[in-house]
Protein backbone atom coordinates (compact mmCIF):
# COMPACT_ATOMS: atom_id res chain seq x y z
CA UNK A 1 0.00 0.00 0.00
CA UNK A 2 1.44 3.30 -0.89
CA UNK A 3 0.82 7.03 0.17
CA UNK A 4 -1.93 8.77 -1.03
CA UNK A 5 -1.96 11.91 -2.29
CA UNK A 6 -5.06 13.14 -2.23
CA UNK A 7 -6.52 12.73 1.83
CA UNK A 8 -9.52 10.29 2.47
CA UNK A 9 -12.17 10.78 4.96
CA UNK A 10 -12.41 8.25 7.38
CA UNK A 11 -16.63 8.77 7.68
CA UNK A 12 -16.64 7.52 3.44
CA UNK A 13 -15.89 4.03 5.56
CA UNK A 14 -17.76 1.32 8.26
CA UNK A 15 -16.99 -1.57 10.27
CA UNK A 16 -19.64 -4.29 9.65
CA UNK A 17 -19.73 -6.95 12.62
CA UNK A 18 -21.65 -10.07 12.04
CA UNK A 19 -21.79 -13.71 14.09
CA UNK A 20 -22.51 -16.70 12.65
CA UNK A 21 -22.60 -20.38 13.57
CA UNK A 22 -20.16 -22.04 11.82
CA UNK A 23 -17.01 -21.51 9.85
CA UNK A 24 -18.15 -22.66 6.71
CA UNK A 25 -21.09 -19.71 7.00
CA UNK A 26 -18.64 -17.12 7.60
CA UNK A 27 -16.07 -18.17 4.43
CA UNK A 28 -19.33 -18.23 2.34
CA UNK A 29 -20.21 -14.54 3.46
CA UNK A 30 -16.82 -13.37 3.13
CA UNK A 31 -16.16 -14.56 -0.18
CA UNK A 32 -19.68 -13.46 -1.24
CA UNK A 33 -19.20 -9.75 -0.26
CA UNK A 34 -15.75 -9.54 -1.60
CA UNK A 35 -16.18 -11.10 -4.82
CA UNK A 36 -18.65 -8.45 -5.31
CA UNK A 37 -16.41 -5.89 -4.17
CA UNK A 38 -18.52 -4.85 -1.22
CA UNK A 39 -15.77 -5.53 1.53
CA UNK A 40 -11.92 -4.42 1.58
CA UNK A 41 -10.95 -6.85 3.98
CA UNK A 42 -12.96 -9.23 6.01
CA UNK A 43 -11.50 -11.18 9.25
CA UNK A 44 -13.13 -13.98 10.99
CA UNK A 45 -12.84 -14.63 14.53
CA UNK A 46 -13.34 -17.82 16.24
CA UNK A 47 -15.06 -16.74 19.95
CA UNK A 48 -17.50 -18.05 22.10
CA UNK A 49 -20.87 -15.80 22.83
CA UNK A 50 -23.09 -15.65 25.81
CA UNK A 51 -26.68 -14.06 25.77
CA UNK A 52 -30.24 -14.46 26.20
CA UNK A 53 -32.48 -16.19 23.38
CA UNK A 54 -35.86 -16.71 24.25
CA UNK A 55 -35.65 -16.30 27.52
CA UNK A 56 -32.82 -19.01 28.34
CA UNK A 57 -29.01 -18.02 28.94
CA UNK A 58 -26.82 -19.43 26.36
CA UNK A 59 -23.39 -20.27 25.92
CA UNK A 60 -22.14 -21.06 21.70
CA UNK A 61 -18.96 -21.32 19.77
CA UNK A 62 -19.32 -18.58 16.68
CA UNK A 63 -16.84 -16.78 14.45
CA UNK A 64 -17.19 -12.92 14.00
CA UNK A 65 -16.67 -11.19 10.69
CA UNK A 66 -14.76 -8.15 10.90
CA UNK A 67 -15.96 -6.51 7.37
CA UNK A 68 -14.18 -3.51 6.63
CA UNK A 69 -16.33 -1.38 3.67
CA UNK A 70 -17.60 1.80 2.42
CA UNK A 71 -20.97 3.60 3.83
CA UNK A 72 -22.45 3.80 0.88
CA UNK A 73 -22.40 0.06 0.35
CA UNK A 74 -23.97 -0.59 3.95
CA UNK A 75 -27.87 -1.96 2.41
CA UNK A 76 -26.33 -4.31 0.44
CA UNK A 77 -24.22 -5.43 2.77
CA UNK A 78 -26.68 -5.96 5.12
CA UNK A 79 -29.13 -7.33 2.14
CA UNK A 80 -25.90 -10.05 1.06
CA UNK A 81 -25.49 -11.45 4.37
CA UNK A 82 -29.26 -11.41 5.25
CA UNK A 83 -29.52 -14.02 1.91
CA UNK A 84 -26.75 -15.94 3.84
CA UNK A 85 -27.26 -16.16 7.71
CA UNK A 86 -28.87 -18.85 8.96
CA UNK A 87 -30.02 -17.40 12.31
CA UNK A 88 -33.41 -16.15 12.95
CA UNK A 89 -32.15 -12.99 13.70
CA UNK A 90 -28.87 -12.21 12.78
CA UNK A 91 -26.33 -9.73 14.34
CA UNK A 92 -25.41 -7.26 12.03
CA UNK A 93 -24.12 -4.30 12.77
CA UNK A 94 -22.55 -1.13 10.99
CA UNK A 95 -19.75 0.31 13.30
CA UNK A 96 -18.85 4.26 11.36
CA UNK A 97 -15.31 5.23 11.35
CA UNK A 98 -14.12 8.78 13.12
CA UNK A 99 -10.43 7.77 11.51
CA UNK A 100 -7.61 5.96 10.03
CA UNK A 101 -4.50 5.19 8.90
CA UNK A 102 -4.40 7.56 5.07
CA UNK A 103 -2.77 4.74 3.56
CA UNK A 104 -4.90 2.23 4.55
CA UNK A 105 -8.39 4.23 3.92
CA UNK A 106 -6.87 4.56 0.45
CA UNK A 107 -7.12 1.50 -0.01
CA UNK A 108 -9.73 0.46 1.20
CA UNK A 109 -11.54 3.12 -1.53
CA UNK A 110 -9.45 1.34 -4.60
CA UNK A 111 -10.05 -2.44 -2.93
CA UNK A 112 -14.13 -1.73 -3.03
CA UNK A 113 -14.05 0.13 -6.29
CA UNK A 114 -16.01 -1.53 -8.85
CA UNK A 115 -15.08 -2.35 -12.45
CA UNK A 116 -16.51 -1.79 -15.37
CA UNK A 117 -18.05 -4.23 -17.26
Amino acid sequence: MSESSTPISADQFCLVMTSVGNEQEAKQIAQSLLKDRLAACIQIFPMQSHYIWKEELQEDQEYLLLIKARQSDWQKIETAIRQIHSYEIAEILKLDLAAGHAPYLAWMQQATQRKPL
